[in-house]
């Protein structure tokens, strides 16, 4: 248990401090405006029609639905207040529930500038007046404002200006500075606010950053960017990197997590909840999981006993490879299975490999989706999240994805659709500085497909400078816009894939065999409406055009291919052009083919990978049925009287009792011999008063409650029966 705690320990801290860099990026921003605006609000020289007028400076911030997030925000808010030098005075932070009346607000916010719990706002008059240095703003929170009665703030808002004022120009004004956060939209001003406190305020809006962009950099700085997670685990580990995340999500987690994060307001504090259990549970629930961190595998293998071997033995994907040796044709494979079912020593030496080929693959793997995802925001033609991204990659193999494979055939299309051929040599040239950009950015593992790369850039520039010089005379550069992007060439190619194929004679398209029909997926015939549709058509006409040439280019017919792409392909620069992006799509496309192979084709991915996600769901989603019907049945567990010690019988609550009893009931239960079970029940306790009204309001009491709690309803049919609602127990 101690090797599992460390390695908890190690992750959790790791995992809390990416979660609060997250909160930082989300925030900091609006803070450090916020923070300025409230420094300038009475000080600078933008601020002199404010005084003339005795208008409150007012923040509006522009929260969001999310309000777990947005009191986080608040309390950042405050924090960066109360430690700014620029002023000495407290910062007030009124809940909705101190804005009740007038009085109790003025009570809350005087006692928190003073000391003193008044509500005469002369009190806060002397107060400012004996201050020194004198403050030069006095900042108002209001987090909540539509859950506030607005009207107490409309009252709450006049008597501010009537105190406020420039402390500098005289008077004995004081400078408060108001902050307002809104949830739903800014009209909630001009709906609940009077019109002599719209009057009496100054607004500047704020906005705090998109939820989904918080998510998408938790996720990178997660699981996708190396550098910054080497960086954050310097900074909080003992400079040794001891801290890290050893433990993966499955997509089972991540969709769940996602899932959470749209159902739960866009809450990136339900995001660390729930990525904070799953950590718990993986190491607690799974003896093996010390093997999940790379730094203290090599101690955990050397204190493993035969028993955790056999634990090791038994987890799905060993036993298959086991499986796979025993049943190989090869003379070694059988002796290897016998030899990992007996020998710990040759065990361990596979655990080994297989744990190491995960950090190989993880560092692949993040290279892959993130390269993918520098080509969509290259190429434009995609807006799917990170987060969207990195789940599907965990779930299959992203090359089989259609949006995917249709930017890698629109790359091998451009050639044959632009005029000036250096428009698509310009356009590959950005995608291989795209992929290269990506894999510069995971470090220096990648050198292979860098030089690559550098191959293709180099074919590309010469290409170039020929081009420049054989068709100087037919191009102009009237013809090619740097204004123009590669996305909208890529969705006018798509456009006209659609337009040819709707003009392409009979005649003229090959004729397909039988097993060729079959083997070929039908996926252009979806003439389902919506993008999705529209892109599996797209990529499955482009697919069957380049079958086609293939099949052209081997049996020397032409039918399948047009003259004027028979006249290019003849033409010197323009052949080369096509073959080379040809050649540098099928690289592109195997070698991350090759990296974005889903993790659960891996060996031992149990071993590093959380997939628990029915746990998960069972302790983070509600289930209030189940917990009222747990509470009636077993009141002592929920009121913490299970094991008391005490002597005196326990008596259940009335609403505990009548459930009890309604269990027993069929569909409609009689009233009247409800009631005389109650009683029976209720006269055995020692302090039962027999009072006859007493008791009967007891029972119209619990039978209300149940009602309103949904387990009973009133019936038509017989007024003194009421109707069972809920079947079953727990």
């Amino acid at each position: 248990m101690s090797m599992r705690e460390q390695a908890y320990r190690s992750s959790r801290a790791f995992l809390d401090h990416v979660l609060e860099q997250a909160t930082q990026y989300a925030f900091q921003t609006t803070v450090d405006a916020v923070t300025q605006f409230t420094r300038d609000a009475w000080t600078s020289t933008a601020s002199a029609s404010v005084s003339a007028t005795k208008e409150i400076p007012t923040v509006v911030i522009l929260s969001g639905i999310n309000v777990s997030d947005n009191l986080v925000a608040f309390e950042m808010i405050e924090r960066r207040l109360t430690t700014d030098l620029a002023h000495a005075a407290p910062v007030v932070v009124l809940a909705s529930a101190d804005l009740a009346t007038i009085r109790q607000t003025l009570r809350a916010m005087i006692g928190k500038l003073t000391g003193d719990a008044s509500d005469d706002v002369d009190d806060l008059v002397e107060w400012f007046a004996q201050q020194s240095p004198v403050p030069t703003a006095v900042p108002i929170l209001l987090p909540e404002l539509e859950s506030c009665d607005l009207a107490v703030v409309s009252h709450l808002i006049r008597i501010m200006k009537r105190m406020g004022g420039d402390p500098a120009r005289g008077g004995g004004g004081i400078p408060f500075v108001l902050v307002l956060g809104i949830s739903t939209l800014p009209d909630v001003l001009a709906r609940g606010l009077d019109h002599q406190a719209l009057n009496a305020i100054h607004t500047t809006s704020f906005q705090l950053s998109r939820a989904k962009d918080i998510l998408d950099y938790l996720f990178r700085r997660l699981f996708i960017d190396p550098t910054s997670l080497q960086a954050q685990a310097s900074l909080i580990g003992d400079g040794t990197g001891a801290h890290a995340l050893g433990l993966r999500f499955a997509a089972s987690i991540i969709e769940f997590v996602v899932s959470r994060f749209h159902y739960s307001n866009l809450s990136v504090t339900e995001i660390g909840r729930a990525l904070r259990y799953a950590t718990m549970d993986f190491f607690f629930a799974n003896p093996l999981s010390f093997l999940a961190s790379p730094s203290t595998r090599q101690v955990a293998m050397e204190a493993m006993t035969p028993d955790h071997w056999d634990l090791v033995r038994a987890v799905p994907s060993i036993r298959t490879e086991i499986r796979r040796l025993a049943s190989a044709t090869e003379t070694d494979g059988p002796k290897i299975a016998l030899d990992l079912l007996t020998l710990d020593v040759v065990l361990r030496g596979h655990v080994e490999k297989w744990l190491d080929a995960f950090d190989t693959y993880h560092r692949r793997h993040a290279c892959a989706v993130d390269i993918v995802l520098r080509l969509q925001a290259h190429t434009r033609i995609s807006k799917r999240s990170l987060a969207y991204v990195y789940q599907v990659a965990l779930d299959s193999n992203l090359m089989l994805d259609v949006q995917v494979r249709l930017m890698l055939q629109l790359f091998r299309k451009l050639p044959y659709e632009m005029k000036v051929l250096r428009v698509p040599l310009r356009d590959l040239h950005g995608v291989l500085a795209t992929v290269a950009a990506g894999l510069t950015h995971h470090g220096d593992t990648f050198e292979p497909e860098l030089a690559r790369i550098a191959e293709f850039t180099a074919q590309i520039e010469a290409l170039i400078i020929e081009e420049r010089g054989s068709d100087s005379e037919s191009s102009s550069d009237s013809d090619v816009s740097n204004d123009d992007h590669i996305g909208a060439r890529m969705r006018d190619t798509t456009f006209n894939v659609f337009q040819s194929t709707a003009r392409t004679p009979r005649s003229r398209k090959r004729t397909r065999s039988a097993s060729e029909a079959a083997a070929t997926p039908s996926t252009d015939l979806d003439l389902t409406p919506g993008p999705d549709a529209t892109k599996r058509r797209a990529l499955a006409i482009l697919e069957r055009q380049e079958e086609d040439r293939a099949w052209a280019r081997r049996t020397g017919a032409t039918g399948a291919i047009t003259p004027a792409e028979k006249k290019r392909e003849l033409t010197s620069v323009s052949g080369r052009t096509i073959r080379l992006a040809a050649e540098m799509c099928d690289w592109l496309q195997a070698t991350l083919e090759a990296w974005l192979a889903p993790p659960k084709t891996l060996v031992a991915h149990e071993l590093v990978y959380q997939d628990r996600v029915l746990a998960l769901d069972a302790t983070l989603t509600a289930q209030p049925r189940t917990s009222i019907q747990t509470a009636l049945l077993r009141p002592e567990v929920l009121l913490n009287l299970a094991d008391g010690g005490s002597d005196a019988p326990f008596l259940e609550p009335d609403a505990s009792i009548l459930y009890k009893l309604h269990l027993e009931c069929g569909r409609l239960i009689n009233l009247f011999d409800w009631y005389t079970a109650f009683v029976t029940i209720i006269r055995r306790a020692p302090d039962f008063v027999d009072d006859e009204k007493v008791t009967f309001v007891r029972f119209i009491r619990a039978v209300a409650e149940l009602q309103v709690l949904g387990f009973i309803k009133p019936t038509n049919r017989k007024t003194d029966h009421v109707q069972r609602l809920t079947w079953g127990n727990v």
